[in-house]
């Protein structure tokens, strides 16, 4: 019974880390999907506690660009971070771009799993990225992994101030559409 019991979760290890569990849904659930896009609207306090360089402060504005578009961005200094959520009937995007060193090319994320509080996502065209994003309101995890190590950790918590000051206090706009698109 036990020999049956450790082989069931080392397949699920191996499955997992294999890279196995990065496949697309075809429709994913909108339950999670559907809560994290009426949730981002607005102004985040945020830090990145981990990344290869210390803690980093990580304000985002996320703004409703249109029915299926919420997107998000943060000024960084040197570099900002732009986050596109495309939400249509059959499927939820990412695009994020980090404009750091010069960067102009976006990376396009979809949905590989979905959980009660999260949603995973990896990157078809940059296999050794995947980004896992957990909504338990007023916070709001952004994991990041690089060869399914953790590489930044992003935690965002909801400001007081209103959607409808965040759009007009944001210095930049996420609704613009991202380089390399």
């Amino acid at each position: 019974m036990l020999r049956t019991q450790l082989t069931i979760v080392f397949s699920l290890l191996i499955a997992t880390t294999s890279g196995w569990a990065v496949t697309p849904e075809k429709q994913p659930p909108t339950n999670i999907i559907e809560t994290l896009i009426t949730s981002l609207p607005g102004s985040w306090d945020g830090q990145a506690i981990e990344t290869p360089v210390g803690p980093v402060d990580y304000d985002i504005i996320f703004q409703q660009c249109s029915d299926s578009l919420v997107a998000g961005v943060a000024d960084l200094r040197p570099s900002d971070h732009y986050w596109q959520f495309r939400n249509e009937p059959d499927k939820l995007e990412l695009t994020f771009l980090s404009t750091f060193a010069g960067n102009r090319e976006p990376v396009k994320l979809l949905v590989s799993r979905k959980t009660g509080s999260s949603i995973d996502f990896y990157a078809p065209e940059l296999p050794l990225l995947t980004v896992s994003i957990s909504i338990n309101e007023p916070i709001i995890d952004i994991r990041v992994f690089h060869h399914h190590k953790p590489h930044v950790h992003i935690r965002l918590s909801r400001q007081a101030q209103s959607t409808l000051q965040a759009e007009q206090t944001s210095p930049l706009s996420a609704c613009k559409k991202v380089y390399g698109e």
